[in-house]
């Protein structure tokens, strides 16, 4: 892919649960994943059930570029889909995670809880894969080089229950926000108006009204 081409794919597009049946075929049953690929790496927004599927479609394609999940918050319909990606087994992948604490401590603590003993037969210590882990904080804005690119990430906080955040990727005249699980209010709608300010891509589940 060229630099300055960037591409969109979503894997996932439901809220709350994942759900199966002829009455979804047309956006898919599975919750909250996007994956953005900006050329010299691979960047997920959420690790929603999605991410399993896209972790298959990623093995089967040899994939061997960096990969960088962006996680919005630690409800499980955004982060479910970590325990099914298949390159967690690949000794050769090169994956870094990226999260506010949980309310039970630390981001990589609060992860290594639902990953892991005793909710589930394996945990990070298990994979063969090179894993990173990243506390942020809603505001912070950090870098993500690769080779000769790099993309700039800002984060905002939301509104939602347990907290949350949201987060922009600018890079290569490129920009994508990615707004999910935010309940606008009017204090919030113009902090996220100014978040999204210029971006060419805006990607917002729209599910909260003001009543």
């Amino acid at each position: 892919m060229m630099e300055g081409q960037w591409k969109i794919e979503f894997w996932g597009t439901r809220g709350s649960m994942a759900v199966s049946g002829k009455d979804f075929l047309k956006y898919g049953g599975d919750t909250s994943c996007v994956l953005l690929d900006w050329g010299y790496g691979l960047l997920v927004f959420d690790g929603g059930s999605g991410l399993a599927k896209l972790g298959k479609a990623l093995a089967l394609a040899g994939e061997k570029r960096r990969v960088d999940i962006l996680l919005s918050h630690m409800h499980m319909d955004h982060i479910v889909g970590l325990l099914g990606f298949n390159l967690f087994y690949d000794k050769e992948a090169r994956i870094h995670l990226y999260g506010i604490p949980g309310d039970g401590g630390s981001f990589k603590k609060s992860l290594e809880t639902v990953v892991g003993s005793p909710y589930w037969p394996v945990g990070f210590k298990d994979f063969p894969a090179d894993i990173q882990f990243h506390q942020i904080q809603a505001g912070q804005s950090f870098s993500i080089k690769e080779g000769s690119g790099a993309i700039k990430v800002s984060t905002l906080e939301g509104k939602h229950p347990g907290g949350s955040v949201l987060y922009r990727v600018d890079g290569h005249g490129r920009s994508v926000v990615y707004g999910l699980d935010c309940q606008l209010d009017e204090e919030m709608f113009g902090k996220m108006a100014e978040f999204s300010k210029n971006t060419q891509v805006l990607i917002w589940d729209a599910n909260f009204t003001a009543e």
